[in-house]
């Protein structure tokens, strides 16, 4: 008789803890898709929307360019691994008063929709050349391009290089630093990764609103700048897009590119003081950076004090730091990239 007074309290009170789980998800749920639904009609997008054709498929992207057209060359932004346009707010704001200033978000993310078909990253770099020719957005380019950004401009480097008169990466990605950088530090992005494929079901959900956005400093940002960076952060569309492309880097990035001399053009490498948890790892960075200029016959590295590898966009310092950079290499004369 005890046993079954037992069994039947036991029964009773998983079906309880159940229906409290059950309820607070469908709640979280309702709260999340509450939030996204209010947060589409008070954001407005910053720029505008260009279809252009890809392997016969219109394939629409969000592209922002701002500040006047000159004799200068136009800058053009490329954001990092789950960025978008919106990355480059404060340097955009510092440069557009003076240069012409492009960005753009992949497609799937940010204000870009989710493309028809899959589309390859190697395909990126002739995407936004189409996007930019559409907009009458015509080069000189100074490519400025964050962490695995750099590696698209890099690409697109390649592929236009009539049209670019110089390059900084800032805080770069390696094409292979999964293989050469240390196995302790390469688990520990690994493992980064593989949270990250639980992100767009997370997002889905609204559980993502609950703690710490998983991308970007976003709380160093001002109220106008944190609204759409906390709305893309919780978006699974914008999540997923962001597991696939990193999916694809070792069956790219090795391959399409080498480190080998290509360019000679000013070609600027920073590489920020605090790149990871321990000074070994950072110097292994610091290494990779290092290589990295020697695409260029007229390349160099240069450490960027105080910041780590968000802070460089995130914080006043690293931002004016890039800018910077940035407005120097405006001004050279042109010279023409060979391949």
């Amino acid at each position: 008789m005890y046993l079954k007074f037992v069994k039947t309290t036991l029964l009773r009170s998983l079906r309880t803890c159940a229906l409290v789980l059950g309820l607070t998800l469908i709640g979280i749920y309702i709260f999340g898709q509450y939030f996204l639904k209010a947060e589409k009609n008070y954001l407005s997008m910053p720029g505008n929307l260009v279809t252009v054709w890809h392997e016969n498929m219109p394939v629409t992207v969000h592209l922002h360019c701002s500040g006047p057209k000159t004799k200068n060359p136009t800058v053009l932004l490329e954001s990092g691994a789950m960025g978008w346009s919106s990355s480059w707010w404060e340097v955009r704001e510092t440069l557009s008063k003076h240069h012409r200033v492009c960005g753009w978000d992949r497609p799937g993310m940010g204000w870009s929709p989710p493309p028809l078909v899959p589309i390859a990253v190697r395909d990126y770099s002739s995407l936004y050349q189409k996007a930019l020719e559409q907009s009458k957005e015509k080069g000189h380019y100074v490519l400025v391009g964050h962490s695995m950004g750099s590696l698209f401009l890099w690409d697109f480097a390649q592929k236009f290089p009539s049209q670019v008169q110089a390059f900084l990466m800032v805080d770069p990605a390696h094409p292979k630093q999964f293989h050469q950088l240390p196995q302790a530090l390469v688990q520990e992005t690994t493992e980064r990764l593989e949270l990250l494929k639980w992100g767009p079901s997370m997002a889905s959900l609204g559980i993502l609103r609950w703690i710490e956005p998983p991308i970007l400093s976003i709380r160093s940002l001002p109220f106008p700048w944190q609204q759409p960076m906390y709305h893309f952060a919780n978006s699974s569309n914008h999540l997923s897009q962001s597991y696939k492309e990193l999916l694809q880097w070792e069956k790219t990035w090795p391959a399409l590119l080498k480190i080998k001399q290509q360019f000679d053009w000013p070609l600027v490498v920073l590489s920020v003081e605090h790149r990871a948890s321990s000074p070994e790892w950072t110097q292994a960075w610091r290494d990779l950076h290092q290589e990295l200029t020697t695409i260029s016959s007229n390349g160099k590295m240069i450490i960027v004090p105080g910041v780590d590898h968000q802070g460089v966009l995130f914080t006043s310092e690293g931002s004016t730091f890039v800018s910077r950079e940035i407005e120097q290499l405006t001004n050279p004369p042109t010279l023409i990239g060979k391949r």
